[in-house]
């Protein structure tokens, strides 16, 4: 739903007086299934016209059969070959933050995406003098933009010039790996939770049909500067945690806590707010199509009042990553997503009822986990998960 949410993706629309025909509903099927793969609305030759009129601010990029699936298969395939690159670009950013420096990833970010805009255009459009390759393209771009990003990170990290320092012999103890399985496996679980849940209630939203898959699309992105917030406010909660229980000081780690929630919870609901005034505006801007914006305000207004809640994940949650304590947030995720939301948002749908009780199934799933959080956060006990070796 926040930074974990693929970019927006809205599936061709056909126009609701004319007869679907077999090429388009089984293109609207894989574009569902294919949602994480595609930033742009992909429509079949025959639609495009009609496309190109109802979205003027998005692309479209007309496709002849075979499937959607066929032509999207080599972007993860080409991007299977750079997970190392990015893994350990991934786990330098994090070492650098965990240690208070979150100034240097930002700039290595930012030189990560120029390159990356820049190899898009040239191998995906064919140009600079660079071949034409459409989606693998794209793979390669984000691929190379990467590696070459965490080949800077290495660069800085083995000449010594970050915040974290090169290990010396004998630093990495069987005492520290067992630390760091401890740690990692829960939150590794985690994700794949988060992943599998959200698949799920997409796949419910989906059965309702375009548009309303539409506009859950349009009114996450549309949220986007919300998430964005609460992702700062996170990684300081995480960093300001560790670092004071680190030093030894369990007060000012817990009152840090707070002071995080506080933050995050504020700057996420009135953001939230005003993006949810604003939202039939910007959805216009995205899709001219009155029942798709209809959807897309009813959706923000709803992940709006969820803000709230949502800012205790992002601050309380990582308060306890921070201090070591990965198991309660996955028990907490697994208990409200996949216990909680997608079982009540499937029995609506049995129930019939309209696509806005299975929106409004994000509050009580923010509720539910936002009541758990605080509750692990006053015991104290997740300052004891992670013992602290000199």
């Amino acid at each position: 739903e926040f930074i974990r949410t693929a970019p927006p993706i809205v599936p061709g629309i056909q126009d609701k007086n004319s007869k679907p025909d077999n090429e388009f509903s089984k293109a609207k099927d894989e574009t569902f299934l294919s949602k994480a793969e595609a930033p742009a609305i992909i429509v079949f030759e025959s639609n495009k016209d009609k496309q190109e009129k109802d979205f003027p601010n998005l692309i479209i990029i007309p496709l002849k059969p075979p499937s959607l699936i066929n032509v999207l298969e080599p972007k993860p395939k080409t991007l299977i070959l750079f997970i190392p690159f990015m893994t350990f670009g991934m786990v330098i950013g994090a070492a650098l933050r965990a240690a208070g420096d979150v100034k240097t990833p930002m700039y290595i970010g930012v030189i990560t995406n120029i390159i990356a805009i820049y190899l898009l255009l040239g191998l995906v459009n064919g140009q600079y003098g660079m071949p034409k390759l459409g989606i693998v393209g794209a793979a390669l771009a984000m691929g190379i933009s990467f590696t070459l990003g965490t080949i800077i990170q290495l660069y800085l990290w083995v000449a010594g010039k970050l915040v974290v320092p090169l290990g010396k012999m004998g630093s990495f103890t069987k005492e520290r790996f067992n630390q760091l399985i401890t740690v990692s496996y829960p939150a590794g679980i985690e994700s794949i939770v988060f992943q599998f849940g959200m698949l799920s209630f997409f796949w419910i939203v989906a059965m309702y049909g375009t548009e309303e898959v539409a506009a859950y699309n349009i009114g996450v992105n549309i949220l986007m500067l919300s998430f964005i917030l609460g992702n700062g406010f996170s990684v300081a909660a995480a960093t300001l945690s560790g670092q004071f229980l680190g030093a030894s000081d369990p007060d000012a780690a817990y009152k840090s806590g707070y002071q995080s929630a506080g933050m995050t919870m504020l700057a996420m609901s009135l953001s939230g707010l005003l993006l949810a005034f604003f939202a039939e505006p910007i959805a216009w801007f995205f899709i001219q199509d009155e029942e798709v914006v209809k959807f897309t305000v009813i959706f923000v207004w709803i992940f709006a009042l969820s803000q709230p809640f949502m800012a205790l994940e992002f601050s309380l949650g990582s308060t306890l990553r921070g201090a070591g304590d990965t198991r309660s947030p996955m028990v907490i995720t697994v208990i409200g997503l996949l216990l909680i939301r997608v079982p009540l948002a499937f029995l609506l749908y049995y129930l019939e009822m309209p696509v806005q009780w299975i929106f409004a199934t994000l509050i009580i799933d923010y509720f539910v986990k936002g009541i758990l959080l605080i509750a692990r956060y006053r015991s104290k006990r997740w300052m004891k998960v992670l013992k602290v070796s000199s």
